[in-house]
């Protein structure tokens, strides 16, 4: 975004209580470049270079000034000539079709590609007059009903729909969920029976999720930046919801959850008395859930705050592309390592906006550093450092040559941090996504100082724990070092996982503590496991980013 005022945003007062804070309207839809030239296209390429944030920048929001909690005519109904739903082709759709046409063609996949119209963003309130029903094969305990688990019905809901699920043989009542037929997972369910989600049981469940972040993990205690919301972890499939402060950041990555986020928003700024909500697109949303749009916040909302976390002050901004910047998943491990760090030296790979360099310099680590390929990212970490008073050496860099040339001039350190953005994302990514986590590790395992520690990190939710666990000591033992791992942690309490979505587990942190012991090359792997790790990672591609 340009430094300029943002025009969507006007002065407003924070209203009394009961009332709805100022919101911005939802600009007209269109097909224009973010501003900025080539500038800004450079800053949200790389903006995108974390956890699999990759998603189309287009500009598809609904027309027609709505306001968060201001009921909408509803979605656009199907032309009536073909019985489809409105579209709205941008490149930003023709160039999805493109990537995903190279995997799996045909018109089936393309139709399903293209982008809704901005209509079909409208807000919608919580309730609904009417339900249509959808029948399933059979009963699911999974959150989520995909398309091949569905019989009939589809055709009398329409895209964002809440639906009744009904058995095919029996028609009872499974439950109700938000519906998508352009969404593989095409119904995310929120009740199970007979339950009907009205706003009652929308209040109740944000209260709940609310309250165990306050209440019983005592979060505000350690700062006002956390998890408020997590998906299935709380109730609420697709529906993400960050603390910043005074501000409310919400990722929805299904298209129910976008139409109702409006209202979501004003029902969470009553429990926590939050003055300004931000509402964005979540990941691959145009991919998987045929939707698009631009960020867009509540009148007034900042281009960014001050947030303190452990007693670690950080600058987040709103601005650039779909994401803050800033993973509230670290921050216990952040904690963690500034227990290890006062007297060490650190280094920080994909430091990104320098979270885990900035707790240590703050705990009082000898010396610091940090490199990411993000110069936008890197600069935000230099602010950071002002902000805390504290020197850290950064560099903007991709750390593969990084790490290569800190290897031939013999640097070492006491703690290397090392938490690379996603590297798979789809299963067609795994062996690839597999062999970066080796050569990244070992590159990393080769700076470790004897006696000194490791922390490698994955985010990749398609490769287990297991899987990562076995990767990095191969590339620890390939690297000709002696390591014991020591402990496994992920994502803090914030980020709960539901016993029914496991597979949503999907951070890895491994601590491994190396052997005073010298280094002896080892180039050792087991059978089967040197073909698979054959060659060396260049540098971060498109397809990490």
């Amino acid at each position: 975004m340009e430094n300029s005022p943002n025009p969507r945003r006007s002065a407003a007062k924070r209203p009394a209580q009961g009332q709805s804070y100022p919101k911005s309207s939802r600009r007209p839809a269109t097909n224009q470049p973010p501003a900025g030239g080539e500038g800004a296209e450079k800053r949200g390429e790389s903006a995108r270079n974390r956890r699999g944030d990759k998603t189309p920048q287009g500009d598809n929001r609904a027309a027609g000034g709505r306001r968060y909690g201001t009921p909408s005519r509803g979605p656009a109904p199907r032309n009536p000539a073909t019985g489809e739903f409105p579209t709205h082709e941008t490149s930003n759709a023709r160039s999805v079709r493109q990537r995903r046409a190279q995997i799996d063609s045909g018109s089936e996949v393309q139709r399903r590609l293209a982008l809704y119209s901005p209509e079909m963003l409208s807000p919608r309130p919580l309730t609904a007059d009417k339900i249509p029903v959808i029948v399933a094969r059979s009963p699911s305990r999974h959150p989520y009903y995909f398309r091949k688990m569905l019989v009939s019905g589809i055709k009398a809901a329409q895209p964002g729909d809440l639906v009744k699920v009904v058995l095919e043989e029996s028609q009872q009542t499974l439950g109700y969920g938000l519906y998508n037929p352009r969404a593989e997972m095409t119904v995310r369910m929120l009740t199970r029976g007979d339950q009907i989600p009205d706003e009652a049981w929308w209040k109740s469940k944000l209260e709940a999720a609310v309250k165990f972040r306050t209440e019983t993990l005592g979060l505000e205690q350690q700062g006002n930046v956390y998890r408020l919301v997590h998906a299935e972890g709380d109730g609420l499939p697709g529906l993400m919801v960050d603390r910043y402060g005074d501000v409310l950041s919400v990722e929805a990555f299904n298209l129910g959850m976008y139409q109702r986020a409006e209202s979501i928003l004003d029902l969470l700024a009553a429990c926590t008395g939050a003055k300004h909500g931000i509402l964005r697109p979540g990941a691959y949303a145009a991919q998987l859930e045929g939707f698009d749009a631009d960020p867009f916040g509540s009148e007034n909302a900042p281009e960014s705050v001050q947030v303190v976390e452990n007693g670690v002050k950080y600058e987040v901004q709103f601005e650039d592309g779909h994401k803050t910047g800033f993973f509230c998943d670290q921050r216990q491990n952040r904690a963690r390592v500034a227990e290890l760090a006062a007297g060490q030296r650190v280094l920080d790979l994909c430091c990104y906006s320098g979270g885990f360099a900035l707790s240590a310099a703050v705990a009082g680590a000898k010396s610091v550093h940090g490199v990411d390929l993000d110069e936008a990212a890197i600069a935000v970490a230099k602010k950071n450092a002002k902000l805390n008073k504290v020197q850290i050496e950064w560099a903007h860099a991709d750390i593969f040559a990084w790490m290569r040339e800190a290897q031939k001039q013999g640097q070492q350190w006491d703690i290397v941090v090392l938490d690379p953005p996603k590297l798979i994302r789809t299963r067609d990514d795994y062996e690839d996504g597999r062999k970066k986590y080796f050569d990244m590790n070992r590159l990393a395992a080769s700076l470790v100082a004897p006696g000194g520690m490791l922390i490698t990190c994955s985010c990749s939710g398609l490769l287990s724990s297991a899987d990562f666990t076995r990767v990095t000591g191969y590339a620890i033992d390939n690297a000709g070092r002696s390591a014991r791992l020591c402990e496994q942690t992920g994502a803090g309490p914030d980020h709960p996982v539901h016993v029914r979505c496991p597979e949503s587990l999907y951070l890895k942190v491994n601590w491994y503590w190396f052997d005073e012991a010298p280094v002896t090359k080892s180039t050792h792997l087991p059978e089967g496991l040197m073909e698979d790790f054959t060659g060396e990672s260049d540098s971060f591609t498109d397809s990490d980013e």
